[in-house]
């Protein structure tokens, strides 16, 4: 079946031996990223057999994609949910916000159980504390009295930071 389709990520080395890169966040990203919903869509459209039931993953992926974007704002020419939060588009991130702490509020798993009483719940209480967090701290920023800030690039509030930092150690070699 030619479609014209190409597939926007390249597999690589790191996503076929992934066990090593667990903790990867730049394969995790691509992996619960838009263009693998879109993936998945069109699989499930062209009525193959494995993919007649991935509406609730592509679900899944599009609400994940959509806040780590917006939890993860780091270029001011960015467009989408991935642009910079601002006091003018303050609707949009708010409903963002919203939308996704709900799903992944309400989220269950295979045996029904809300994934917030689940064992495994941290990933979602995660996301849900920090885009909370982001939310509270930005209208803060944003609407202060004094000197309001204009914009927030949310990477800047990650605890990639730490992550960031070991690596430009380790890359200017500084320990030895």
């Amino acid at each position: 079946m030619d479609e014209g389709f190409r597939f926007g990520n390249k597999l690589s080395k790191k996503h076929i031996e992934y066990k090593r890169l667990k903790m990867n966040v730049s394969i995790a990203a691509q992996t619960l990223s838009s263009s693998v919903a879109d993936a998945l869509e069109f699989l499930m459209q062209a009525k193959e057999p494995e993919f007649i039931e991935a509406a609730g993953i592509i679900r899944f992926i599009r609400y994940i994609d959509k806040l780590f974007n917006l939890l993860n704002s780091r270029n001011l020419n960015a467009k989408g949910f991935k642009k910079h939060l601002k006091s003018i588009d303050r609707a949009i991130w708010m409903n963002t916000i919203a939308e996704c702490t709900i799903y992944l509020s309400r989220l269950k798993t295979v045996e029904a159980t809300p994934i917030l009483k689940h064992r495994r719940k941290t990933f979602a209480l995660g996301l849900i504390m920090t885009a909370v967090g982001v939310r509270d701290l930005a209208n803060h920023l944003l609407y202060r009295p004094v000197d309001p800030f204009s914009f927030i690039l949310t990477y800047k509030l990650s605890q990639d930071a730490l992550e960031l930092l070991f690596a430009y150690i380790r890359g200017n070699n500084w320990l030895q």
